[in-house]
């Protein structure tokens, strides 16, 4: 028998078949005297195939005890979905993981069955007498992304030749023309890698909302239930649409669980979240919205004061007024100190300190931000009323900034036509990844910190870093000695920002293979 990885140590990994059957069992910690769950397992599952969809039919009928539906996972897959479904189904942002298909490292510029990557008006609730000026406007831009792709590659090689490139080998600093034959190759495998990522930085902007991506993701049952029911009230036919293909294969594997969703309890649910978006849309037009602007903080010796506090707290015998009356000294520093890397995080008392930011990125910019969890994003649809963020190599060439001014233009109108058609939801698909999309981003001095240095290494897209550099100065601005916690925000210049990474794939690879050939002989 394979239901348990061992059974005779006290952790082992449960490796039954059935999911449903897996959380029935994890869930009976809280209901048994016994000491060893496995022989739970033998007394009360092993002869009864259907004890785990009982017991969940059971708990839900007789308690509600939701907590459960978090002992239960499932893996799923959800492709040809549109970067405006994609970003709802993203929003939820606890019990679920996601992985979605990249811009700045897929390109875009293939046909599929003839057809580019773009929702067709159909599925998304476009009306029959604006499909037409839809499939135009969204070949168009595609057309441009294709054709101007190997143009902007170009362009980039112009502005960073390889020749003038500095790759890091070995912790050396090493220009391209001093390298070994070994090592250049490793150079030049990078540099190309790099160079298409740096165009599709740029060209990507260009990529109409409705654009097809693909994402993979892992959850537990209570986020599926939440994620089913946000998909069936966010007023898109789309979202509603693949609300009921994702019912329909999770009722397969976790029946007793999604019934929830859409059961009476459920259905009341959805009526409460409808009732949340059934508000007026008020449209104004403001294109003078800085990219960051920090609206809510406290004031740096309350907040310095409480993590003082905070962090002395867990040292102490004493209750949190008692740690107050102690001389903390220069904690906070000490903490400082410590930090040798981005990755070592400061602790849960810097959760305590919190800003609220309105954040004015491009579209493109805003879905990478999206994916930073520990942070509460507040959006509105999505709109070409706060201008367009115009890429820096396309805005080199006269002929290719004009040309993709017009198409911009072009979706503004378009997107006119759109919400007097059918609303503002359904307008959104028609505005490129160019086009600012403000939000508000309430977030800790924690989450904060870690976004700011990780969006400011050269790797990240070069609009993301100077929002995080712009958002660190900010923060320093009104909390001086609390911004000191942010010890690695890389302001360097970036050039091939890329090229650092792919170096150190590409030698990593290469270590790779010559181990495998040395294992091999």
């Amino acid at each position: 028998m394979n239901d348990f990885s061992n059974r005779d140590r006290n952790v082992f990994l449960i490796k039954l078949d059935s999911m449903i059957d897996r959380g029935a069992l994890m869930s009976r910690y809280s209901r048994t005297s016994s000491l060893d769950i496995r022989s739970v397992y033998d007394r009360e599952f092993s002869s009864n195939p259907d004890r785990g969809s009982d017991f969940y039919r059971r708990i839900f009928l007789e308690y509600g005890d939701e907590s459960v539906a978090e002992l239960v996972t499932a893996q799923a897959g959800i492709q040809n979905v549109s970067n405006v479904a994609s970003k709802v189904i993203e929003e939820i942002r606890i019990g679920i993981s996601f992985l979605e298909k990249s811009s700045r490292y897929v390109r875009y510029d293939r046909k599929v069955d003839g057809h580019y990557l773009y929702a067709p008006p159909d599925s998304i609730g476009i009306p029959g007498a604006l499909r037409a000026p839809y499939v135009e406007y969204c070949d168009s831009l595609f057309d441009f992304y294709s054709k101007s792709l190997p143009v902007v590659t170009g362009m980039v090689e112009r502005v960073y030749p390889l020749d003038a490139q500095v790759f890091d080998i070995a912790g050396t600093e090493v220009p391209y023309a001093d390298l070994g034959t070994g090592e250049s190759d490793i150079a030049e495998k990078a540099y190309r890698n790099a160079l298409r990522a740096r165009a599709l930085d740029d060209i990507r902007y260009v990529l109409p909302a409705s654009t097809l991506t693909n994402i993979g993701m892992s959850g537990n049952g209570r986020s599926y239930i939440n994620l089913l029911q946000k998909l069936e009230t966010s007023g898109l036919p789309e979202c509603r649409n693949i609300g009921n293909d994702l019912y329909r294969e999770l009722e397969a594997e976790l029946p007793e669980l999604v019934k929830s969703a859409r059961n009476a309890h459920g259905k009341e649910m959805e009526d409460f979240l409808k009732s949340r978006n059934d508000l007026p849309d008020h449209l104004e037009v403001n294109h003078d919205l800085p990219a960051v602007r920090l609206v809510g903080h406290e004031p740096e010796d309350v907040a310095m004061g409480r993590i003082e506090v905070l962090m002395e707290y867990p040292h102490t015998s004493g209750s949190l007024e008692s740690s107050r009356k102690i001389n903390q000294g220069n904690i906070f520093g000490s903490l400082v100190d410590a930090r040798k890397n981005r990755r070592h995080k400061p602790g849960r008392a810097f959760e305590t300190v919190n800003y609220l930011f309105e954040l004015n990125p491009s579209f493109a910019s805003f879905r990478e931000i999206q994916r930073h969890r520990m942070q509460t994003i507040i959006r509105k649809p999505l709109t070409p009323l706060f201008g367009y963020f115009e890429p820096e190599i396309i805005a080199r060439d006269p002929d290719l900034i004009q040309n993709f001014r017009t198409l911009m233009e072009e979706g503004l109108e378009l997107w006119n036509d759109l919400r007097r058609a059918s609303g503002i939801v359904v307008s959104q698909y028609v505005i490129p990844f160019a086009y600012r999309y403000p939000f508000a981003a309430y977030m800790s001095l924690s989450e904060a910190t870690y976004f700011c240095e990780l969006r400011s290494t050269p790797a990240a897209h070069y609009e993301l870093r100077d929002i995080s550099w712009k958002m660190a100065d900010e923060i320093a601005r009104v909390h001086p000695h609390l911004s000191g916690l942010m010890k690695f925000i890389d302001r360097s210049a970036s050039g091939l920002g890329r090229i650092r990474a792919e170096a150190r794939k590409e030698m990593k690879l290469k270590d790779t293979d010559r181990g495998k050939k040395a294992d091999q002989s």
